[in-house]
């Protein structure tokens, strides 16, 4: 009703979704928590809510994404079989896209047994093709947008177009030299930013 084309429900980056499903922030013993499959049930139960909301209001095609985060540092936590449970569960709706938060596209998982391939490689052949995957994580450069197009449907480009808003455009109309590729760090204090952006940037990037 607000005039958006679709909704993404941010189930990554210790969000309220991420946090239903991990074992380190859900110590609940109720039906929200307990094992794996029940941790998802917060999970399943929104995405339900998503879809029937659309179903009863939407008067045009609506997308319907999904984010998570492949795995997280503590102990216990989300663990990267876990999310390939995760994406069995995602696979029964008829999301439009999952995008995997990363913030290096070729990052490997920590668990043991999924070593051989980038964490975007496994999760892109366990969708199978039945969900579109959206790759992101340092994606700066065509080289990079050709990478992450060998494991994944699509490609997000965020930190970037923080420091190269036209970097799009540029891509599109071969203008690669044209791009900025000078570390994120290098370029906080010298870009024409505005607050608050500007303090963030400098936090975000400090050494």
């Amino acid at each position: 009703m607000a005039g958006f084309d679709g909704v993404e429900l941010h189930g990554a980056n210790t969000y309220l979704l991420q946090q239903f499903f991990s074992p380190h922030s859900n110590r609940r013993t109720d039906k929200w928590g307990g094992d794996r499959t029940q941790r998802a049930t917060f999970i399943r139960r929104v995405i339900q809510r998503t879809f029937a909301t659309v179903k009863e209001t939407a008067d045009r095609p609506f997308i319907v994404g999904y984010r998570l985060s492949p795995e997280e540092f503590e102990t216990p936590g989300i663990r990267f079989d876990d999310t390939l449970y995760l994406l069995t569960q995602l696979q029964e709706f008829l999301l439009d896209y999952i995008q995997v938060s990363l913030g290096n596209y070729d990052r490997v998982a920590r668990e043991n047994g999924y070593q051989d391939k980038s964490m975007m490689a496994y999760m892109y052949e366990a969708l199978n093709g039945q969900i579109p995957l959206v790759g992101v994580g340092g994606v700066r450069t065509r080289q990079d947008v050709a990478n992450v197009l060998q494991e994944a449907d699509l490609v997000a480009v965020g930190q970037q177009l923080l420091f190269d808003p036209k970097w799009a455009v540029k891509l599109a109309l071969h203008q690669d030299k044209q791009m900025v590729t000078a570390d994120f760090g290098s370029l906080v204090m010298t870009g024409d930013f505005t607050l608050p952006l500007r303090d963030f940037l400098a936090r975000r990037y400090s050494k």
